[in-house]
């Protein structure tokens, strides 16, 4: 997935590079039209169509390859963090942590909002049923 990702994000320079191309050859067909004399309306019409090819390049780049791209790259991200929270979860379970320094060290991964805050001494107590 990290593969394309970077695939993604590399591969949106390019449609508007061939946006820019089509948009040059839609010119050249207008200047060759205006050298015969087409009329203004026909002049119109082969500019608008010139420019849609840069429009579908910078449309197909800024709304689909490079957002899709971030997207791929923030869920690489969390899955990261994840694997991360894991091993180090396998890790505190293998050294015998205490109660709190396995909290505490969890909770390093968690914002302000998202940290828990666990009363084991109540936990213990329980019975689980």
């Amino acid at each position: 997935i990290n593969m394309l990702s970077s695939w993604l994000k590399r591969g949106a320079k390019y449609p508007p590079a061939f946006g820019l191309a089509g948009t040059v050859l839609g010119l050249i067909h207008l200047m060759r039209g205006i050298s015969t004399g087409i009329d203004t309306k026909e002049t119109g019409i082969r500019m608008a169509v010139a420019l849609v090819a840069t429009f579908y390049g910078l449309l197909i780049s800024n709304l689909i390859l490079n957002p899709l791209g971030e997207w791929l790259q923030e869920e690489i991200k969390k899955d990261q963090l994840k694997a991360e929270m894991s091993i180090n979860s396998v890790i505190l379970m293998l050294e015998n942590a205490s109660h709190v320094e396995a909290q505490e060290n969890l909770n390093s991964y968690l914002s302000g909002t998202e940290k828990l805050e666990i009363n084991f001494s109540e936990l213990m107590g329980q019975e689980v049923a």
